[in-house]
């Protein structure tokens, strides 16, 4: 099997395609199947992600499972954001859990995006085009290249089970010569060149520290309470006036709050919207997390000067872990129905964001039917 080469900011899903061509397999839910390690794939855009045998059946041609994720994936970028925790990454990269490669190709829908300059640019260099990582992103809407607006096309998931195209699939190269580059408020291109700092960036940031650094810079500003709730009329207000662009404010209102909240399965990133409003650039945003880091402050002062206490994720996972070891060394006979009762809060936050430690120390019983006897 012949290997393609990555691409500057190429999704996996891009890269798999331009492999099937390659090596002239038509219907891709074979590469999934031996790459993936699925015994029988019947959809290549819902096939699960294997991250240890996708890495090893490919020579570790494209690095370890955790350089795969940074650089076919945004998960990486996520964490630097506060996101999502780098314990998610540590697991699919030990394979304890999979991901469908959808989930790391497609935000809510099947739309991709290409710049057509890059179309150009790609086939110059590399003889074909292909996806980029950062075009896919919904509140991306130009190139941080050639600042052209981003064309968007919305697939046939259907399509998608078998094979996957490629931009030179979908768009007509002769018509690109005759397009012309629209050009896109500075505002949208500063964002966009921000977010490709995120995704590329090489300092290390604590998720933990990510959030604290944001939500104290929102509270600075108005924009967000004492108790973590935005300011939803103001911040409306100021992302209107920033970025220019008619009711868009409104429209990244939901994806916002949501990605604050640590909801799962919000838009990937959004939280680089509110980096750009509150810091202008990602330089002074990983600054600002050096010094949360380095400070250890983890309170946020609200407008009448007291401080409610809001720990890092870190320090949330040595209290919980604490009590639950303290509990044990108590109870030593107590199973994990009795620790429930007892300590709900802690085994509730243990459960959601530590819980291959929890299973460590408190095991799942194993339920074995028992065959009753009547006589």
């Amino acid at each position: 099997m012949i290997l393609p080469a990555p691409y500057p900011d190429e999704t996996l899903c891009s890269l798999l395609a331009r492999m099937g061509r390659l090596n002239g397999i038509l219907d891709h839910r074979e590469i999934a199947e031996i790459y993936f390690g699925e015994p029988v794939c019947p959809s290549f855009i819902n096939a699960d992600i294997h991250l240890p045998t996708f890495c090893e059946r490919t020579g570790m041609a494209y690095g370890v499972p955790l350089e795969v994720i940074e650089r076919f994936t945004w998960l990486g970028a996520q964490v630097r954001l506060g996101e999502v925790d780098a314990s998610v990454l540590h697991v699919l990269a030990n394979g304890d859990a999979r991901i469908a490669l959808g989930d790391v190709t497609f935000q809510d829908a099947a739309v991709v995006a290409f710049c057509p300059t890059c179309i150009r640019s790609d086939i110059g260099l590399f003889g074909v085009s292909y996806w980029h990582r950062q075009h896919q992103l919904l509140f991306v809407h130009c190139c941080p290249e050639h600042g052209d607006v981003l064309k968007r096309i919305k697939l046939k998931r259907a399509a998608l089970h078998s094979s996957f195209p490629l931009p030179g699939d979908l768009v007509v190269t002769e018509d690109l010569c005759g397009d012309m580059a629209i050009t896109t408020p500075p505002a949208w291109r500063d964002l966009a060149c921000l977010v490709f700092q995120a995704l590329h960036s090489e300092l290390p940031i604590e998720a933990s520290m990510a959030s604290l650094a944001l939500k104290r810079e929102l509270h600075s500003r108005g924009l967000l309470d004492s108790k973590g709730r935005l300011n939803q009329k103001e911040l409306v207000t100021r992302l209107t006036n920033e970025l220019s662009e008619g009711d868009v404010g409104q429209s990244l209102i939901p994806q916002i709050r949501q990605s604050l909240r640590g909801v799962t399965g919000c838009n990937p990133m959004t939280r680089a919207v509110l980096v750009h409003l509150v810091y202008g650039s990602w330089r002074l945003f990983e600054e600002r997390c050096r010094w949360e880091a380095a400070l250890g402050c983890y309170a946020i002062e609200d407008l009448d000067g007291c401080a409610p206490t809001i720990k890092s994720h870190e320090v949330l996972r040595q209290q919980y872990r604490m009590t639950c070891i303290g509990y044990l060394a108590a109870n030593p006979s107590n199973n994990r129905h009795r620790f429930i009762r007892n300590e709900y809060k802690c085994f509730r936050w243990l459960l959601h964001n530590d819980n291959a430690w929890l299973d460590s120390q408190l095991p799942i019983n194993s339920f074995r039917p028992t065959q009753l006897q009547l006589f």
